[in-house]
């Protein structure tokens, strides 16, 4: 009844990926500068430009098209039936902000209540101390908001 997921990077796609994957098992999910639609990772953020960028991308992902697209949380946001809340940095490199916006633009078109905390001058991960202050309070508040406040906090 009180099993949330948070995960940032790819703990940010996992964090909306397995809600698709174990359905009801979740009461709520974070996404922390995650990746939302595997497409984009070929033509979005840096790893197309580091050296064997393409190369780790085709290995770890493969080029089933079908299976990438099962696989994008932003393609499958339909099946998300959880209170959801998307962290990003506007300046992230790695996984680019656009992911996060493909993100929400899914769950608007959907009409499905989320929440939003998007920094300017952020990148793969908040490093100013007041942007990451808030992130953690508007954490702990979505959590409690949706499984209940525990006993010790």
């Amino acid at each position: 009844e009180r099993v949330a997921i948070f995960g940032a990077s790819f703990g940010g796609y996992s964090a909306l990926q397995a809600p698709i994957v174990a359905p009801n098992f979740f009461k709520a999910a974070i996404g922390y500068v995650g990746v939302y639609d595997l497409f984009m990772l070929y033509n979005t953020g840096d790893i197309e430009t580091i050296r064997w960028g393409s190369s780790y991308l085709n290995k770890t992902l493969g080029s089933d098209q079908e299976q990438l697209k099962e696989q994008s949380p932003a393609l499958n946001a339909r099946k998300l039936n959880l209170p959801i809340f998307i962290i990003h940095g506007k300046d992230d490199n790695r996984a680019a902000y656009e992911h996060a916006r493909v993100m929400r633009r899914a769950l608007k078109k959907l009409r499905m209540p989320h929440e939003w905390l998007v920094k300017d001058n952020e990148e793969h991960g908040f490093y100013d101390e007041g942007n990451r202050e808030e992130l953690l309070k508007k954490a702990v508040n979505f959590l409690d908001k949706h499984l209940g406040k525990s006993s010790k906090s």
